[in-house]
């Protein structure tokens, strides 16, 4: 599928560079310049993110430099915001409009059956330049000539002549205007409902989504709040301390040398204050926040979370709308769910996730805090060597602490994971796929219309693609109710 649209591509760009006709048409054609450059982001789409080529070349550069050269000013190509479909739509409807303008077979446009060489874009233009020069010159001379035997008679003809020109120009390409109508995406028009159905479900699965990444939201924020106020005080004298006896710098992580990290040896053995983010020490060097990384990308998390409610929750502009879900929001809510909420089931990361994960399904939860807490500051080897001391640690510590209310709110989280899951699988599965016989039929219908116009005719574009108006006018009111 790929490659016979990168051939395509190939093949329409061919036809519009080889003809000088279109060469200037794109010089004087604003709307026309932006479908061939469509075109040409649409040959450098298919190479870097399929990596298609034609007979071992790739000609998005080839025909981006030979544009260039023809409009002899820079142009900004972007394969942003760009799809297969969207390709396959520009071709249908650029090679549609090239051959009703310039009589041009389509399957010619498409398939010229030519060897196409990568310089061939280039000399095009190369060759369209240097008779526009020759033409202009002769032009100059015989209107100096004309000028010296009636400058009044050559004046007369100039004018006329060029306001003929225009006059032709806009009677064969519709004007600017009609121009403006081709190009029109389809898939914009209000009440063209391209998809095969019309989920009515779709409205409050939506809001069951968007309500379960907020509640998810407030959860974790609810969380790191009561974590981030746990402090448990440490003393020199406690008899659960013995960890910390035979501890030396070698076997601590943290300091840059050894007289940093002995600093962090005599504050284990002394008198210390545990919190699941922060060391809290009289000395300023050990108390800046060993899990400020940790701290930041939690905030991020919740702030990600909350912004990709707008799009459920966003007032739909099209009425298809408020019945489909586009890929751009499935792959940005795919995001939310790899990163943010599979950790919550599977302890895939440190952090919050992590800590619901251990609340929530594990029997020892103080694991969450202390052990990966201390593993930050000392070596692991140091603590399986002496784990029975390092046991009965983590064990003290968490008599201390009450967890019952955070384990309910990790429950209460993880429940609200399963629920964001569930509605991301129905939508993906009950989100309406394309009409794709509907959809060309739209897009002959819209070319009929814009051809007619260009011929000073009237055409109408079959009722029956379109929504009645009595749906409509139900669309209408309900996006006036919604608005006020």
């Amino acid at each position: 599928m790929n490659e016979k649209l990168y051939k395509q591509l190939v093949n329409l760009n061919y036809a519009v560079f080889s003809n000088d006709d279109m060469l200037t048409k794109i010089l004087n054609d604003v709307k026309f310049k932006d479908s061939v450059l469509q075109t040409i982001n649409g040959l450098m789409f298919l190479e870097k993110k399929n990596s298609v080529n034609l007979k071992g070349i790739q000609f998005g550069n080839s025909v981006g430099r030979a544009l260039v050269k023809l409009i002899n000013e820079k142009v900004a190509f972007s394969i942003s915001n760009l799809n297969v479909d969207k390709i396959e739509e520009e071709i249908i409807f650029f090679s549609n409009f090239i051959s009703n303008t310039y009589g041009i077979s389509k399957d010619i446009i498409l398939d010229s059956g030519i060897d196409i060489k990568e310089g061939d874009f280039v000399s095009f233009v190369k060759n369209y330049k240097e008779n526009e020069a020759t033409a202009s010159n002769n032009t100059t001379i015989q209107d100096e000539a004309t000028i010296q035997i009636n400058a009044g008679s050559a004046e007369n003809i100039k004018v006329n002549n060029v306001g003929a020109n225009q006059q032709g120009t806009q009677n064969i390409f519709g004007g600017q205007s009609n121009m403006g109508q081709l190009f029109q995406n389809p898939m914009n028009s209000e009440r063209f409902y391209p998809f095969k159905t019309k989920p009515k479900e779709m409205r409050w699965i939506k809001f069951a989504f968007a309500a379960s990444i907020l509640i998810i939201g407030i959860l974790f924020i609810v969380i790191y709040a009561i974590l981030g106020a746990e402090q448990i005080k440490i003393s020199s004298d406690d008899s659960y301390r013995g960890i910390f006896d035979n501890l030396e710098p070698k076997h601590i992580i943290l300091g840059a040398d050894d007289t940093m990290k002995q600093k962090y040896v005599d504050f284990l053995k002394g008198n210390w204050i545990l919190s699941p983010y922060t060391l809290i020490s009289k000395d300023p060097s050990l108390s800046t926040g060993v899990n400020t990384f940790s701290i930041m990308m939690n905030i991020f998390m919740i702030l990600i979370l909350f912004s990709s409610v707008y799009p459920m929750l966003k007032q739909p502009k099209l009425y298809k709308d408020q019945y489909h879900v586009n890929g751009g929001t499935l792959f940005l809510f795919g995001f939310v769910i790899f990163i943010f909420i599979m950790p919550v089931f599977f302890n895939q990361s440190g952090g919050i996730t992590s800590m619901i994960y251990q609340l929530g399904f594990k029997e020892s939860n103080t694991d969450v805090i202390v052990k990966d807490f201390l593993k930050w500051i000392i070596k692991s080897s140091y603590l399986d060597e002496n784990k029975t001391q390092f046991e009965t640690f983590v064990s003290a510590i968490g008599e201390q602490m009450d967890l019952l209310t955070l384990k309910v709110l990790s429950i209460i989280t993880i429940v609200f994971a399963f629920i964001f899951l569930a509605m991301y699988v129905a939508i993906i599965l009950i989100n309406p796929k394309l009409d794709r016989e509907k959809y060309r039929l739209f897009i002959i219908e819209v070319q009929k219309k814009a051809m007619a116009q260009m011929q000073g005719q009237s055409y109408d574009i079959d009722p029956s693609l379109f929504e009645s108006d009595e749906e409509m006018a139900v669309w209408e009111k309900k996006k006036n109710r919604d608005n006020k």
